[in-house]
């Protein structure tokens, strides 16, 4: 039953009884317009909003009344809502912004109905985010999820309330640039990952991955790049490698581990990345589009190895990978180029050990076509 209908009900029997701030209320409800198209809903719940705000918002029995204020405001911005989606009127977004910030106030701290309004209040926040990019509305959108997130915090939800708050606050750094907002974005993200027990734990550990990886943009310790590895490798582990995901996964941990491995010379890290790529290019679909950057960074680890041991086997191993990149690269592609330049150096790296002049043909074959190709692919 609607609140008019409750209004009229209840006072129909029992109006002698009812005091007199409500008999007024009561007949403003009975009289108002009404109209079954949506502007005539939203037109009759803003009048009976009126009448309660005339008659019982500053009357002794205000405490009583909220009973009926409450559903009054969920209903009206229901309605302004579904307008606004129909309409996109920023008028009727800003009108539900403020009926659900008036319901939030007048609804009491242990209310069932506070975690609902406050959900809803933050996507009608978030909407209005997106249309201003102001930094007061993101700001009002981070203090609803928090008080949301207090109301969750004995329950399984209370970790993607933290990732939701990590979201928002990478955004917040988006804007300000602030290290104290990226500290702010990692550490609830961090939360969230320690706590969170279901698959979701994935998008936390995959935003966080470039968050470590931001941060070294800031600290310049190579830590933070390695942190950023072993936090997409942990993505990785609770996930499939045909989920739509996994290959944005692998090329960040390819690329970020080139960049840390050029820092840091860490050759326990490369003895870790060599079996990781050579189980990952195994376990891939032939179709995958990401096999060929797979076994690009198969064949720079066992290269960088090969630098430091000067054993020939690991410079095979490179060649090989090498050859499959090229094999698997679509023609004429950026991503063909690069990996024909890739295996010409890796063959004029073994003719300078063994001088066999068909790696030098092979590697001089490889130069000549990725040059030729290179003519023919337009400039980004």
């Amino acid at each position: 039953m609607n609140t008019s209908e409750s209004a009229q009900d209840s006072s129909t029997s029992h109006s002698q009884e009812l005091p007199e701030e409500f008999r007024y209320f009561r007949e403003a409800v009975l009289h108002r317009p009404t109209d079954s198209t949506l502007d005539g809903k939203v037109e009759e719940w803003a009048y009976i909003l009126a009448a309660w705000r005339q008659h019982l918002a500053h009357s002794r029995y205000r405490k009583h009344a909220l009973k009926l204020l409450l559903p009054i405001l969920d209903s009206y911005s229901g309605l302004c809502f579904q307008r606004y989606q129909e309409k996109g009127s920023a008028d009727d977004l800003e009108l539900t912004l403020r009926l659900y910030e008036e319901a939030v106030r007048e609804t009491t701290q242990d209310s069932d109905d506070l975690l609902r309004r406050l959900e809803g209040l933050g996507l009608v926040q978030g909407m209005r985010y997106n249309q201003t990019k102001d930094l007061t509305d993101l700001d009002a959108i981070l203090q609803t999820l928090k008080r949301a997130a207090e109301l969750v915090a004995s329950t399984s939800t209370y970790p993607q309330y933290l990732y939701f708050i990590g979201e928002y606050y990478k955004e917040r750094y988006r804007l300000t640039r602030s290290s104290e907002d990226l500290t702010l974005t990692i550490e609830y993200l961090q939360d969230s990952v320690d706590r969170e027990t279901s698959r979701k734990k994935v998008d936390a550990l995959y935003l966080l991955g470039f968050m470590f990886r931001e941060r070294y943009s800031y600290s310049d310790n190579n830590e933070d790049l390695k942190l950023a590895i072993d936090t997409w490798h942990a993505a990785l582990d609770l996930m499939k490698l045909y989920e739509p995901d996994a290959p944005g996964l692998l090329e960040n941990i390819g690329a970020t581990f080139a960049q840390y491995y050029e820092l840091s010379q860490s050759h326990a890290a490369l003895e870790e990345a060599i079996p990781f790529w050579q189980r990952i290019t195994a376990q891939l679909s032939r179709h995958s589009p990401i096999l060929s950057a797979c076994y690009t960074f198969l064949s720079y680890c066992c290269f960088m190895r090969y630098v430091y041991t000067d054993e020939m086997d690991n410079l095979n191993q490179a060649i090989e990978a090498s050859e499959k990149a090229v094999e698997l690269s679509l023609p004429n592609s950026e991503e063909h180029i690069r990996n024909l330049n890739n295996l010409g150096n890796t063959l004029k790296a073994r003719y300078g050990v063994t001088a066999e002049s068909a790696d030098l043909n092979r590697a001089e074959q490889c130069f000549a076509e990725a040059e030729q190709m290179n003519k023919r692919v337009p400039a980004n």
